[in-house]
């Protein structure tokens, strides 16, 4: 996926030209239909990029050189401020100079003179300053030891993803078009689920058209815009976000089946498990989770060299859906050697 900060060769494409309205199925004029405006967009891009390698090298030598000078994470100045100023400021307590049983008349004499020292105008302030400096030691240290811990548990939670430059030539691979006999083999597999549905990594919207039924809700997410291109124009519902994000994003027990395919791939080992939580978080009681598993012995050998992050078996996908589900979900080898893992949370 190229980044969507870039868009040197989407402006190109476009030229800042040319009406993008469509007609809606009434034929009443609504305006610009702004998901196939943006995937037509993407669409012209990725032929640019296939015709013009220079183009292509110059866009990702800039979205890599924004990655490297921009942090992946985003640290909260104005809370460790406020946490700073929150903190009870350190102070020196004066001594007790009130007679104690047990204490010699020298050592009475001696904390009574530091007392005094300490209670000296010039002398106060300087005991000021110094515990005002530990204290704000005290905070930015503690401050600093949090961001890292945060920024730790982030790196371990990523660990596997791929480098925006590697995202960028896996995304120039030609788009494989499931064949007819194994989107018929998912749809039939799927057909029997009850409220909305989801693919998440639909690719063109194969499944999503092999799925979509009068009264039954179903969308697509996929990063690459210039596949949806035909399937919005078949009233497909696609959407050009990130999938992983998405599934973050929905509210739960708001679908009734969710599928997933390839992205959770490129995710690392952390992710990938957070994965499996959300999808039974994310369907209803009853509803259904679907993992669609690649077979990478088999495909293109530029995509198992170029993609080697962490994907998990099917065997492990059914082992983290288990009890998350509350069942455990079936694993069935499809016609082109790819498994799918399909489960229902419990009611």
């Amino acid at each position: 996926m190229t980044s969507d900060r870039t868009n040197t060769i989407d402006e190109q494409s476009t030229g800042g030209s040319g009406d993008p309205s469509t007609e809606a199925a009434g034929g009443t004029d609504t305006g610009p239909d702004l998901d196939l405006v943006l995937a037509e967009i993407h669409a012209e891009a990725d032929r640019l990029r296939r015709e013009d390698p220079e183009l292509a090298a110059y866009e990702r030598e800039v979205t890599a050189t924004f990655d490297r000078m921009v942090p992946n994470t985003h640290v909260d100045l104005e809370a460790s401020l406020s946490e700073l100023e929150g903190l009870v400021p350190a102070h020196l307590l004066p001594p007790d100079t009130s007679p104690r049983p047990g204490r010699s008349p020298a050592k009475q004499v001696a904390v009574v003179i530091v007392a005094r020292v300490i209670g000296n105008r010039i002398v106060e302030r300087l005991m000021r300053i110094a515990t005002n400096r530990v204290t704000v030691f005290h905070g930015a240290a503690v401050s600093f030891l949090r961001s890292l811990a945060d920024r730790i548990e982030r790196l371990e939670d990523t660990v596997g993803v791929l480098s925006p430059t590697v995202t960028a030539e896996l995304d120039r691979l030609p788009y494989v078009t499931p064949s007819a006999e194994v989107t018929g083999w998912l749809a039939d597999q799927l057909d029997s689920a009850d409220g909305p549905v989801a693919h998440l990594g639909c690719g063109a919207g194969e499944l999503v058209a092999a799925l979509s039924r009068p009264g039954r809700s179903c969308y697509g997410v996929d990063t690459r815009r210039g596949l949806h291109v035909a399937g919005l124009r078949d009233a497909l519902d696609l959407r050009g976000t990130d999938p992983f994000d998405h599934l973050r994003s929905l509210p739960e027990s708001s679908l009734g089946t969710v599928v997933v395919d390839g992205f959770v791939d490129r995710l690392g080992l952390a992710s990938q498990i957070g994965v499996a939580e959300r999808l039974a978080d994310a369907v209803v009681p009853g509803g259904t989770v679907a993992v669609i598993v690649a077979d990478r012995s088999a495909g293109s050998a530029v995509l198992r060299d170029l993609g080697a992050g962490r994907p998990l078996s099917a065997a492990t996908w059914a082992f983290l859906l288990t009890h998350r589900l509350g069942s455990e979900p079936d694993v069935v080898e499809g016609p082109d050697g790819n498994h799918l893992v399909i489960g229902r949370r419990r009611s």
